[in-house]
């Protein structure tokens, strides 16, 4: 069997990028255990850089939690 070309870890981080693997070649030599951290740390930046859509801008009000026979005098 043969050894594949190049790692999860370099594999799963072109992904996250959104480039071809081969142009993240130079980065081989890198220990996995260091890609992992950097594309970890590169999709938190990521996810707080982006604006939060409109939808999810507010939580909805709370509801009430008391029964509604409660709240009613």
């Amino acid at each position: 069997m043969t050894e594949p070309k190049h790692s999860v870890q370099l594999l799963k981080l072109a992904r996250t990028l959104g480039v071809p693997v081969d142009q993240l070649a130079y980065l081989t030599e890198v220990p996995d255990q260091d890609l992992r951290e950097f594309r970890h740390r590169n999709t938190a930046a990521r996810w707080m850089s982006s604006p939060t859509p409109q939808s999810k801008q507010s939580a909805p009000p709370p509801k009430n939690s008391l029964p509604h026979s409660a709240s009613a005098h």
